[in-house]
């Protein structure tokens, strides 16, 4: 777990990391109604946040995300997606 937080202008950056892979990877799933807590698993599992940034800046950003550790992480859970749920 590390020390380092996300600037209010990375995390505005992340959230559309983070929504292009829901998009894209949520075209894959059954349809039916899936919970924020679902959503954001689904959608940082296995790096997947790192081959949806656009740039080396972006990738930057989801590594720093990544180093926060999953508890931290799943703190920014609701900014990343902030319905309760998702279709």
């Amino acid at each position: 777990m590390s020390n380092e937080t996300l600037t209010t202008e990375e995390l505005e950056v992340l959230k559309g990391i983070a929504n292009r892979a829901w998009q894209v990877v949520s075209q894959d799933l059954p349809i039916g109604n899936y919970s924020r807590a679902e959503v954001f698993e689904i959608a940082i599992d296995a790096e997947r946040l790192i081959s949806f940034s656009e740039n080396g800046e972006q990738k930057q950003i989801v590594l720093k995300f990544y180093r926060l550790g999953f508890c931290a992480m799943e703190g920014f859970a609701k900014d990343l997606f902030p319905f309760k749920n998702y279709e």
